[in-house]
């Protein structure tokens, strides 16, 4: 095992999954409420336990080298993103913790993007997807003709009628799962709760991703995976003296 190129394919490895995290996330500087992915690294275990050999193939003075790094998966940053202020009498925006309501395919799913619009029935929905828009029993919310008002607790006022928002917060965060569409579906572990964080109407949340430090954490990347590819070339030139060059002078 040679060592030098292990431990550079580790790093390439790795480098390649955290520019396809970097790059999502970029890609998404300017969609609304967009939540980054970031990633989780933790060291990998010596060669031969990862390749799980044989104990006749172990080497016993290799045992104790670690193995460079690798990744443990991704993880999402639900800190809330800036208020932009639309003035859009069907944009909303939670300030604080929670998620909106909103019916994917028969399913619960929550989301943050509070553009909002008036479906041609006058079910209220999303603005991108048309997805309905649940109240805080779960049913989907049909405005009333006329001008809607959404005060600070997530009632909407419409032609006479006054409907709730349904606002979820979570105990576990960590729990929920992006299922596309800025969606997020949540198992019973993530402790669904009734939200009583603060509703803006005339604002939609921004995304999370600050351009500046995501571009500075690609160029980073980028330097970091050049670099790894630069090793192996330099292992790759070594190893081929060691067999035309040192090898026939023996």
């Amino acid at each position: 095992m040679n060592y030098g190129l292990y431990l550079s394919a580790a790093a390439l490895k790795l480098g390649h999954v955290r520019m396809d995290v970097l790059a999502n996330n970029m890609a998404n500087v300017n969609t609304t409420s967009f939540k980054p992915d970031a990633l989780a690294i933790r060291s990998r275990r010596p060669a031969p336990a990862e390749r799980n050999l044989p104990p006749h193939l172990v080497m016993p003075v290799l045992d104790d080298v670690r193995g460079g790094l690798r990744d443990a998966g991704t993880f999402t940053d639900l800190t809330a993103g800036p208020l932009v202020s639309t003035d859009g009498p069907l944009d909303v925006a939670i300030q604080g913790r929670g998620f909106f309501a909103v019916e994917v395919d028969g399913k619960v799913r929550y989301t943050r993007d509070g553009r909002l619009a008036r479906g041609a029935d006058g079910t209220l929905v999303t603005a991108a997807g048309a997805l309905p828009v649940l109240d805080a029993a779960g049913r989907r919310i049909m405005l009333g003709d006329g001008p809607v008002r959404i005060d600070a607790a997530g009632r909407i006022e419409t032609g006479g009628t006054v409907v709730q928002l349904g606002l979820t917060d979570f105990a576990d965060e960590r729990a929920l799962r992006k299922e596309g569409a800025n969606t997020f579906s949540a198992g019973p572990a993530a402790g669904a709760t009734a939200s009583t964080s603060t509703v803006r109407q005339g604002f939609i949340e921004g995304s999370g991703v600050e351009p500046t430090r995501a571009l500075v954490d690609m160029l980073l990347a980028q330097r970091t995976y050049d670099a790894a590819a630069t090793m192996i070339q330099h292992t790759d030139a070594m190893l081929g003296r060691a067999v035309n060059d040192i090898a026939r002078l023996a």
